[in-house]
């Protein structure tokens, strides 16, 4: 059950809930195409709370005056208590705290449209630095091949010069051993 359904649905029984006075139309919020100028957190950190981040770049730190106080709210509700009537009792208890259902379900509008904001300019950077990192890994690849070739040609370099060598060692040898004195004299 969302935010919007928990505050403004109501039981037909329940007279205390009467929204006709309270506009709804623009609290699908999570679909809402509206944007807005979010500050994207540092994401040079290895790991931040980008939540908690978020709202402090945004200036939403301030949970007293949020979403957030319904959920206080909720929590200090027996939960064996009737859904209807957690609602009429966290609308009610929020005009305690000089707040208003609408207060709060722009405040989680307000969050929601700054979070998928900062979302998208995380992501963004995210998946440019992700490119540019398979692109130097492409480039890597390549040199490694090069590099392989060059270790190969270099391989089969030295078997030729092996294989030169030992027939130019094993010729001067014969020679060596035909010019040889019988007498075992060596030549030095």
């Amino acid at each position: 059950m969302g935010l919007k359904e928990l505050l403004f649905e109501q039981d037909p029984n329940v007279q205390e809930m009467n929204n006709e006075n309270i506009d709804t139309s623009d609290l699908d919020y999570l679909s809402a195409e509206e944007t807005v100028d979010a500050t994207a957190p540092d994401m040079d950190e290895n790991k931040i709370d980008i939540i908690s981040e978020s709202y402090v770049q945004n200036g939403l730190e301030d949970r007293t005056k949020s979403i957030f106080k319904v959920e206080d709210i909720l929590s200090t509700l027996p939960n064996e208590l009737p859904t209807e009537q957690k609602k009429v009792s966290a609308r009610g208890t929020l005009g305690i705290f000089g707040l208003s259902p609408e207060i709060v379900i722009e405040d989680g509008k307000t969050r929601c449209q700054v979070l998928a904001s900062v979302f998208a300019q995380v992501e963004n950077q995210l998946n440019t630095s992700i490119e540019n990192s398979e692109a130097a890994i492409e480039e890597h690849k390549k040199a490694i091949a090069e590099l392989q070739n060059e270790i190969a040609t270099n391989n089969e370099q030295l078997k030729i010069y092996r294989t030169d060598v030992d027939g130019e060692v094993e010729r001067i040898t014969k020679l060596v051993d035909f010019i040889k004195e019988e007498r075992g004299d060596d030549v030095g």
